[in-house]
């Protein structure tokens, strides 16, 4: 089964006893189905939640392949449109991507949104470039000012209610304060 890309998020389609659920990414079964059917999660007791899960996790298709698949070739756009330094392997931006994630993922802001996900953006502009895009050179930001900024760094401005800037001395990272979405990540 395909992604697909529905309402902002990447997910997929699940036939759960007889409805169909829209399982978001990072989304538990569980809170898909509360989500997208509420009556039919308060009709299941929790060993039935259990069984469907099971069944999920064995027939679904491995994520991580297709997860993977899906950053190597984002990785490719983003060397070939010069978002990335060539000198950036996919082993290292892999890497970088999965620290952002420990780093961040199931966490509080600095201004109490929970980090839900992470744009591969944000990843793009931490690793950096050394070529100018649209002419402007963007150099890699640390983990730790990163991590710094995301959980210490001031609200510098609210664009509008979908984006929320934290800023230090060394970066600003804009957020999506509804989706918990980390959306980019600038050095200072």
């Amino acid at each position: 089964m395909a992604k697909e890309f529905l309402d902002g998020y990447w997910g997929v389609w699940r036939t759960i006893k007889g409805n169909e659920i829209f399982i978001r990414e990072g989304e538990s079964l569980e809170g898909a189905i509360e989500r997208c059917n509420p009556k039919l999660f308060k009709a299941l007791s929790s060993d039935e939640l259990s069984e469907v899960a099971r069944q999920e996790i064995e027939t679904a298709p491995k994520y991580e392949e297709k997860s993977v698949e899906d950053l190597k070739n984002h990785y490719e756009w983003a060397i070939a449109n010069g978002f990335v330094s060539p000198l950036v392997s996919f082993e290292l931006y892999k890497k970088t991507r999965e620290q952002l994630q420990k780093i961040s993922i199931g966490k509080k802001a600095a201004d109490g949104t929970e980090i839900k996900e992470m744009a591969n953006h944000c990843v793009d502009r931490v690793c950096g470039t050394t070529e100018k895009e649209n002419g402007v050179k963007h150099e890699g930001v640390s983990l730790e000012d990163f991590e710094d900024t995301l959980f210490n760094g001031k609200i510098r401005k609210i664009i509008d209610t979908n984006t929320i800037i934290f800023i230090s001395n060394k970066c600003k990272i804009a957020i999506n304060p509804k989706k918990g979405v980390i959306k980019q990540c600038n050095k200072c």
